[in-house]
């Protein structure tokens, strides 16, 4: 930020007047490696817009069409940012070039055609998501921009997900066996700090959990801490009281994430695993198939023999 009569280490404001829109930064000593390449200058007007433009230093020349460091490769993994968003929050598209931009016209990931005009002569564009909404937003966002003066455009991408849980188990269903440790955890799926978080055992029983605890009988935590956003339960010996559904509740140091969240994540053995039930279940009635089977034969052919038995009678009298 410059302002009239900044003086902060190697920077000075030479010229600066924001009453006539007129800014300067004076750079002292050495001009160093890192200070060479294309310099953006903003400046905010009363109106609320933002103007400006480009430099290349240190030649002090306005990059054109053929600079280097102008044009980028769309394939480039770099021309693409990841944006995570909490559904039915705010969120903004932004793309930034290197250069003054002619136009900007953004495609959604459902074929959505959005033309962006503000804040072209420093080379930005953007668009304001106000309810995001999975369906509808998750996806990539593509911003195609163009030299002011021409050329091929540049694609921009930016890939959005909307996020319908921001607390979720690591793994829903866990198979152990009884008497053998296992872990239960559920964590922020922004890597939200946790403010604190504590499970409910099949039979309604509380347990609080934080990193360092002594441990509560079979109990404690595992994990890589509340600041990582993760909580974790690790059980030393799987017990009948734990098999069942539990559910793992949090709430985050953020603002943003005021109330609690929870998640649920069933524990279950071996001999009950749902692939079990589902084999148990076939086999009983591939089993009570063959017994109805093997009855109705049976049935059958001695009522043949009593038929027979009763023909033969009726023959010899």
């Amino acid at each position: 930020m410059v302002a009239p009569g900044l003086e902060l280490e190697k920077y000075v404001s030479v010229g600066t007047n924001l009453a006539e829109n007129k800014c300067g930064l004076l750079i002292t000593g050495e001009f160093q490696e890192e200070y060479h390449g294309i310099w953006r200058l903003e400046m905010g007007l009363t109106s609320g817009n933002i103007v400006g433009g480009f430099i290349r230093m240190p030649e002090g020349q306005i990059p054109g069409l053929n600079d280097p460091n102008t044009a980028r490769n769309s394939s480039d993994p770099s021309n693409t940012v990841e944006v995570n968003v909490e559904a039915g929050k705010s969120f903004t598209i932004t793309c930034q070039t290197q250069y003054p931009a002619g136009y900007c016209w953004i495609k959604g990931p459902q074929g959505q055609d959005i033309t962006s005009t503000d804040e072209l002569t420093v080379g930005r564009c953007s668009h304001a998501i106000d309810n995001a909404i999975s369906t509808e937003h998750s996806g990539d966002w593509t911003c195609n921009m163009a030299h002011v003066n021409g050329g091929h455009e540049e694609h921009l991408v930016t890939k959005v997900n909307v996020i319908d849980k921001l607390y979720q188990a690591v793994n829903p269903e866990i198979t152990a066996r009884h008497g053998v440790k296992t872990v239960i955890a559920c964590k922020s799926v922004l890597d939200y700090p946790l403010q604190y978080c504590r499970f409910v055992r099949p039979d309604g029983v509380g347990l609080g959990v934080t990193p360092g605890m002594e441990p509560s009988g079979r109990y404690s935590y595992e994990g890589d801490g509340l600041d990582h956003g993760y909580c974790g339960l690790a059980i030393s010996s799987v017990q009948a009281v734990d098999i069942g559904e539990w559910k793992c509740v949090s709430r985050s140091r953020f603002r943003t994430w005021e109330a609690e969240n929870s998640d649920t994540c069933v524990l279950q053995t071996p001999e009950i695993s749902a692939a079990s039930v589902i084999g148990l279940t076939i086999g009983a009635v591939l089993l009570v198939s063959v017994i109805t089977g093997a009855l109705l034969v049976r049935y059958r052919r001695k009522r043949s023999q009593q038929s027979e038995r009763a023909m033969m009678v009726e023959f010899s009298t």
